[in-house]
């Protein structure tokens, strides 16, 4: 269903995909008439997005509308507003101490069939890294180690700084749904 999705897609379409992702990561707040509003400015904004990408996040996120007969866009937008209403609206805060991602990744406890990484990754000594080796790093360990550091609920010393790794974030998370599709 993705990859038939997929080839239907314009440039112009998948762009769309990442900006429906943007909005679908935004803020909303946790009050009564003012999530409301938000969910209101959300389903509005994601109307304004092509059929065949809302459709597309739609099939990824498992939250089909619940309309039979021919869909349209607002469909797809009313499906996606309900998939966030499910969803936490504020991650819990608490405190991180710096951690670099190796240190993370070296740490991490993982099923014993799926590929390890070299306990030494991250230093010269490493050495060349496997193809199999990198999979498993840009598709699970580096994924869960920059959003434990970078992602909602983080600290950073200014808020420019938490910007740029926040951007650094979501574009490293586009190349690893690429990977994804592209290996599937």
């Amino acid at each position: 269903m993705f990859e038939v999705l997929l080839g239907m897609m314009t440039t112009k379409e998948m762009t769309q995909v990442s900006a429906i992702h943007t909005l679908l990561v935004l803020q909303l707040s946790s009050s009564g008439d003012k999530l409301d509003e938000d969910l209101d400015k959300l389903k509005n904004s994601l109307s304004h997005k092509n059929v065949v990408p809302l459709k597309f996040v739609c099939s990824v996120l498992k939250c089909i509308p619940r309309k039979s007969g021919r869909m349209f866009k607002i469909d797809y937008a009313k499906a996606l507003v309900e998939w966030c209403r499910g969803k936490p609206f504020a991650a819990p805060q608490k405190e991180h101490q710096f951690v670099s991602p190796d240190v993370l990744i070296q740490e991490m406890t993982v099923p014993t069939w799926f590929g390890s990484v070299p306990s030494n990754f991250g230093s010269a000594s490493a050495r060349t890294i496997k193809a199999d080796k990198w999979h498993s790093l840009i598709t699970v360990y580096i994924p869960i180690a920059l959003v434990s550091l970078w992602g909602a609920g983080t600290s950073h010393p200014s808020d420019e700084v938490g910007t740029l790794l926040r951007a650094i974030l979501d574009h490293t998370m586009e190349l690893v749904c690429a990977v994804y599709v592209v290996c599937a």
